[in-house]
């Protein structure tokens, strides 16, 4: 029987190429971690802008053209048709891409088409503006009631974006800050 000794074939150049081939492997699983974690923020931060799309129709409607009231329901109609689907889409996709999230966002919607499509439907029945005196909404839109669904919404995407943080005292801190409405960029805690 031939014997082979394996130690032979292990020379300062074979392990070279191993720890090198080992880190090549580590950079590109990071660099594609990385890629998708920033996908991952700007698909929640464009969800995040859907809704306040959403949230401005209100205001929207209080300050259509009186003089065209076809083209102006047309349009605003088609604008709004537009932002329920890519709303539905993020309620969809947060729930596939991060269950917790996607149940912040569909709290969130839910309560944004009773409070804000309540808005919606009052703007609608006050009839179009027709002096500049009249742009200004004052108290008649309140969109208050939607705060504590934003705040748990953000919430939830900060801590999927930062799992590890979230549970830091600082980072609990900072959530509490949020949820408080004192947001600041944390320069205080650096």
């Amino acid at each position: 029987m031939v014997s082979f000794d394996f130690t032979s074939l292990i020379t300062p150049s074979v392990v070279a190429a191993i720890v090198a081939g080992v880190i090549s492997l580590l950079g590109g699983t990071i660099s594609i971690w990385r890629s998708s974690s920033e996908r991952r923020r700007q698909m929640f931060a464009d969800a995040y802008m859907a809704y306040r799309a959403y949230c401005e129709f209100p205001y929207a409607v209080h300050r259509r053209r009186h003089d065209q009231p076809d083209d102006e329901r047309i349009r605003l109609t088609e604008e709004l048709r537009d932002i329920q689907r890519r709303i539905s889409f993020f309620q969809a996709w947060t729930a596939i891409e991060a269950p917790k999230v996607g149940e912040a966002y569909a709290r969130l919607a839910y309560a944004m088409r009773r409070v804000a499509g309540s808005a919606i439907t009052e703007s609608w029945r006050r009839g179009p503006i027709t002096t500049d005196a009249e742009v200004p909404v004052g108290t008649t839109i309140d969109l208050s009631a939607l705060g504590a669904f934003e705040d748990a919404f953000l919430r939830e995407v900060l801590c999927y974006a930062h799992p590890i943080r979230a549970h830091t005292p600082v980072f609990r801190r900072r959530l509490k800050r949020i949820a408080l409405g004192n947001i600041d960029d944390g320069s205080k805690n650096r």
